[in-house]
């Protein structure tokens, strides 16, 4: 059953959207559960203002959504980008979406351990 605390989607939205600065961020999904998910949050990131590509020296956030790291292709794939992405949880989406900010994927509880 979702938690009403886990369903930002079903919210109304906290800020004016699109955000400004969040075209600064190209990000993508990773190991989304479902169809639906996936169709879900992509409107969100656009309707927020993010942009979204998968591609080396584009992307700079790759937002993971689960923790199955062995399945997710585009882990394995980022490994040869020559300018990684930062790799972090759905949480650092969350904490942007919320603050209507680019949050720092670098603090730990945004932390994805792939390895």
């Amino acid at each position: 059953m979702l938690k009403q605390s886990e369903a930002i989607h079903l919210n109304p939205l906290p800020h004016k959207v699109p955000v400004k600065g969040f075209e600064k961020a190209c990000v993508d999904l990773t190991l989304v559960q479902n169809e639906l998910d996936m169709h879900i949050f992509s409107s969100l990131i656009k309707m927020f203002g993010f942009q979204r590509k998968f591609e080396d020296g584009k992307t700079t956030h790759l937002i993971v959504f689960g923790e199955d790291y062995e399945r997710s292709k585009k882990l394995q794939h980022i490994k040869s980008f020559k300018r990684k992405p930062m790799v972090v949880s759905m949480d650092w989406l969350f904490d942007c979406m919320e603050t209507a900010a680019l949050v720092d994927g670098c603090d730990p509880k945004y932390a994805v351990e792939t390895q």
